[in-house]
């Protein structure tokens, strides 16, 4: 009934190496995932930082978003805006109401793309963010 038991764990371990594997490899998918949603995050308020020192310059928000990180695939997606007239509210930017100084602000967009490893279903391949500031 017990005869010779040689090659039984290499047999259990070729079964369960897949299953381990695929585990493991979901593990760091999803742990990418979380680094770049904060990249995105944070390439967003790079931007808005830059647009509070420098005003409103398009192209120069764009440039630092792109550059604000060593990962690769981060754009200023879509183009940063500005609002020239407004004031914010929970709503968003919209008109003032009563004692309210009208202000200028910008949206900076960020999107940070990347490819997982296994294609899982629901996991994303790309992360926005988006900040809203007043300049003045």
């Amino acid at each position: 009934m017990f005869g010779d038991r040689r090659g039984s764990a290499a047999a259990e371990f070729g079964i369960l190496f897949p299953v381990l594997l695929t585990i493991m490899l979901g593990v760091v998918d999803v742990g990418w995932d979380a680094v770049e949603a904060q990249t995105a995050r944070a390439a967003s308020q790079s931007g808005a930082n830059y647009a509070i020192v420098k005003g409103f310059d398009a192209a120069g928000i764009a440039n630092a978003v792109a550059t604000s990180t060593l990962l690769t695939g981060v754009t200023a997606t879509p183009a940063p805006t500005n609002t020239t007239s407004g004031c914010a509210s929970t709503a968003g930017i919209g008109a003032c109401s009563g004692k309210q100084a009208a202000g200028t602000y910008v949206t900076v967009n960020a999107r940070a793309s990347f490819t997982p490893i296994l294609h899982w279903a629901g996991t994303a391949s790309s992360f926005s963010a988006a900040t809203v500031v007043r300049i003045n």
